[in-house]
């Protein structure tokens, strides 16, 4: 598997949008640089802190609760799995859907917002839809575990737990011995060790 890292990623998602929407290399991108190659089409290269305003101009100043958290380290903390990786996927969808949220929006209230390009709110409940289309695509990919995922979330809906609540509930679902169950989950992405404050 490939490993992405998170600004190449963005660069990619910009690469879709000049695609898909050339007019946004005067309006959104106009004081980038991005280069159009015949065979590959745009090219991105903007860095961090290019990034970092660029995801200002797009979705505010702040946002998540009580409105704190820069775009560009919520997105990221919201999106990446337990091993701190990112689907290209995952973070396509999440812009695809908050986009199709804002036009909704605005079509219905008939104005566009005028001090951003979609509101951090309609991020912010975009992401509960694509963490459904991640659950499923897992129980896709790994068919075997779908009745634990489905499960896991019906009696036990929290986080975090206890290996040993963990273990006494995965007893019921599967065969395979918990542990390597457990270890299975983490090598997944889908779950995390943590430890107590007090040790």
């Amino acid at each position: 598997t490939i490993d992405w890292d998170y600004d190449t990623l963005l660069n990619l998602l910009w690469k879709r949008l000049c695609g898909c929407q050339p007019i946004l290399l005067k309006s959104l991108f106009r004081e980038y640089s991005i280069k159009e190659d015949p065979n590959l089409g745009f090219i991105p290269t903007l860095l961090k802190d290019n990034h970092f305003e660029l995801l200002k101009t797009l979705l505010g100043s702040y946002m998540g609760g009580n409105n704190k958290a820069f775009p560009y380290n919520w997105i990221q903390n919201h999106i990446k799995d337990t091993r701190d990786k990112i689907h290209p996927r995952t973070l396509i969808w999440l812009f695809s859907k908050s986009a199709e949220k804002q036009r909704q929006e605005n079509k219905k209230e008939n104005k566009d917002l005028i001090d951003r390009v979609i509101r951090s709110r309609n991020m912010e409940e975009a992401l509960t839809e694509v963490s459904k289309l991640k659950v499923g695509e897992l129980k896709e990919e790994y068919p075997e575990l779908k009745n634990i995922f489905e499960s896991l979330h019906k009696e036990n809906n929290r986080s975090p737990i206890s290996e040993d609540e963990l273990i006494t509930i995965l007893k019921e679902l599967s065969n395979e011995e918990p542990r390597k169950l457990i270890q299975k989950l983490i090598d997944m992405g889908v779950m995390q060790r943590y430890k107590p404050y007090n040790q």
